[in-house]
């Protein structure tokens, strides 16, 4: 008779509970309800194994349709010529098409009908007119949903039926929930929290060869950028769909739909520009591993980690607000129309003046139209770095 090779075996719970139900047992409301949660638990499981989190279908974000189309300069007063040619939207509202998509915890989020959402700074918290605002979604339960006057048996409403709902808000970059279901640039993860889904990690994306001449890492750390580029965690589709994430999560199952930008005059014309919108988002496994199985491995994951690494920075800049910074800028800028320009841009610190004008000088010359652009920015670069310098003696 053959005996297994390890005998006792060990055993494991998995995360599933059920109730076991015997005769003449008194029943509690606890009861059911772990009884009814039991087949959702194990296609939570199942969800996140196979899917991960993340946007399943939809969710496109698209200017206010009530404008029909209409488009007004970003600084109502400034002159031709100045940064007032870049275009919004002149108000404040983003449309979300409908979708579906998966938390942290495998449970779906969906929206079955477009929702027009007021992103304006009172409504989202934001400091100022200007600046990257991204828009959230995250499934609430019926308990902690407003439950109205589902059944009118008096000054009680009883509802045996309930739904739960979809909350959205918007936040700005440097401001985002604990455990975000986002595509991001690398953030340390919390000791012993969830799955870490702030991280691509979860989702590599197709092997690529070694790049000799790629960016290196400071010693014994390997950064995300060089990662990406030289492909040394970059497995095939096939590991790619079959990588696993944590069991566990802690975060408050909020998941990125896209981001946008805010001027003065509303929302920026080229936020919604091919898939701007969309570039942290998030998409479940299989699309994920897919579409970027689908892609120039070599060519796709350099830009893509050229962008990241711009985005990393940014955010990283933008934590620290200094109160001194627009007498700052008025000292580095030299005209008001490029000052009031970079305000739209809601320059936080020195820190972040100095990324902006390294990551975004195509489109600051093109938006102050100006021959002498070049060289006006490098004045402006080496003159915050001087005052930075300063700052820190």
């Amino acid at each position: 008779m053959n005996k297994p090779f390890s005998d006792p075996g060990t055993i494991h719970p998995m995360s599933a509970e059920s109730v076991n139900f015997k005769n003449g047992m008194i029943v509690t409301a606890d009861d059911l309800g772990a009884a009814m949660m039991y087949p959702v638990a194990l296609m939570q499981t199942v969800n996140r194994a196979v899917f991960g989190c993340g946007v399943v279908c939809g969710f496109e974000l698209r200017p206010d349709p009530e404008l029909c189309g209409r488009k007004g300069p970003c600084d109502p007063c400034a002159k031709d010529g100045t940064e007032g040619n870049r275009q919004a939207y002149p108000n404040f509202v983003v449309e979300i098409g409908r979708g579906a998509a998966l938390d942290c915890a495998g449970l779906p989020i969906e929206i079955c009908k477009p929702v027009r959402f007021d992103i304006a700074p009172e409504s989202c918290g934001c400091d100022s007119q200007g600046g990257t605002v991204c828009i959230l979604a995250r499934r609430v339960s019926a308990s902690e949903a407003p439950r109205g006057n589902c059944c009118d048996t008096g000054a009680v409403p009883q509802c045996s039926r309930q739904r739960d709902h979809v909350e959205i808000r918007a936040f700005t970059p440097d401001k985002l929930p604990h455990q975000v279901c986002m595509r991001a640039p690398d953030r340390p993860k919390d000791d012993g929290c969830g799955d870490g889904q702030t991280s691509d990690d979860a989702y590599p994306a197709p092997s690529v060869p070694a790049t000799p001449s790629a960016p290196t890492a400071a010693r014994g750390r390997e950064t995300r950028e060089e990662v990406i580029v030289t492909g040394s965690r970059r497995p095939s589709l096939c590991d790619c769909l079959k990588t696993c994430g944590d069991c566990d999560c802690c975060g408050e199952g909020w998941v990125l739909l896209g981001c946008v930008t805010l001027c003065e005059g509303g929302i920026l014309v080229d936020s919604f520009d091919g898939d701007r919108a969309y570039r942290m988002r998030r998409w479940i496994k299989p699309i994920a591993c897919a579409c970027d199985n689908e892609k120039t491995p070599e060519k796709t994951t350099v830009e893509q980690a050229q962008t990241l690494a711009k985005d990393a920075r940014l955010i990283e800049a933008m934590k620290v607000a200094d109160p001194q910074i627009l007498t700052k800028l008025d000292q580095i800028v030299t005209t008001k129309s490029q000052r009031a320009m970079f305000r739209a841009m809601d320059v936080r610190n020195l820190e972040h003046f100095e990324v902006l004008i390294e990551t975004r000088a195509p489109m600051l010359k093109e938006a102050f139209g100006l021959s002498d652009t070049s060289d006006r920015l490098d004045e402006y670069l080496a003159k915050a770095r001087e005052m930075k310098a300063k700052d820190t003696l």
